[in-house]
């Protein structure tokens, strides 16, 4: 079996999976010896946050550990995100560079915040709706939410602000694989890969069965490959388990248009502008 059907076959049998390794399967590591390389890039990139600590007197509390990661990962003042690079590996070379770079989007970033804080000890779980993901420290009962794309991004309150970060709940750390596997499924879907983009939406729907994106964007990659009855399932389960996964209603509305229901597409274009509307409130 390959790595990544060994991993699988794991999490099927809900054995507890290294998230690292995942991670870095999830990024296209199928061998041990591309493992066992970045494994050792991350290694070397902690030692540097460990130096990075040391220069700054950096407590040994874990709220200052937590601010010094994410203060760590933007050292370079230059560098930006960026929304399409969602593989740990990319975003861990991107450390190295000693020139400006783009270091990642939501996805990569909370995946180096996620392996390094592990690392040193922080208990690191991660916040995410159908939009976007971002790590949270758990410090005796303070909830700390980290906007992993942003230098000044420490203890950002969440619940102050609607648009991405609405409705954004607690998951497993494990969630951030889920997620790595939702953005190659998207990459392979913008590539009009659409059978691969599928299996990668399942391959998401093992680690997290509540993904309301994830069964939006494999019922598109559905009806790409004209199975329009599956996709409108995987539509309708996607506003069951979150109502503000607004394209899922527009997405529904073209799907029914295809199997000729004029009427129950009218319906799900209406309630995609409804929703559209209340999400940027």
């Amino acid at each position: 079996m390959t790595l990544e059907e060994t991993l699988f076959e794991d999490i099927r049998a809900g054995k507890q999976v290294d998230v690292e390794r995942a991670l870095l399967i999830a990024s296209g590591c199928d061998t041990e010896e591309g493992i066992a390389d970045y494994q050792k890039k991350i290694q070397t990139l902690d030692n540097m946050f460990r130096d990075y600590r040391e220069a700054g007197a950096v407590p040994s509390d874990a709220l200052s550990v937590g601010k010094a990661l994410l203060g760590f990962l933007w050292r370079n003042p230059e560098n930006i995100d960026n929304e399409n690079m969602f593989q740990l590996t990319s975003c861990l070379d991107a450390q190295f560079s000693k020139e400006a770079s783009e270091i990642g989007n939501c996805t990569g970033l909370s995946s180096v915040y996620g392996v390094l804080g592990v690392r040193n000890n922080l208990n690191i779980v991660v916040i995410a709706n159908s939009r976007h993901v971002m790590p949270r420290l758990l410090v005796d009962n303070d909830k700390i939410d980290i906007e992993s794309r942003a230098p000044n991004g420490f203890y950002i309150p969440t619940s102050y602000f609607g648009g991405i970060y609405k409705g954004l709940k607690q998951k497993p750390l494990i969630f951030l694989v889920a997620c790595a596997y939702l953005n190659r499924g998207y990459e392979k879907s913008n590539a009009k890969k659409f059978l691969e983009a599928k299996e990668d939406y399942d391959r998401t729907l093992v680690i997290a069965p509540d993904f309301a994106e994830a069964y939006n964007n494999r019922g598109f990659a559905k009806e790409k490959l004209e199975k329009f009855e599956e996709a409108i399932a995987d539509y309708r389960i996607a506003i069951q388990i979150d109502p503000n996964c607004t394209y899922a209603y527009e997405n529904r509305g073209i799907a029914k248009r295809r199997l000729g229901d004029i009427k129950g597409a009218e319906e799900d274009f209406a309630k995609f502008r409804e929703a559209l509307g209340v999400l940027f409130q």
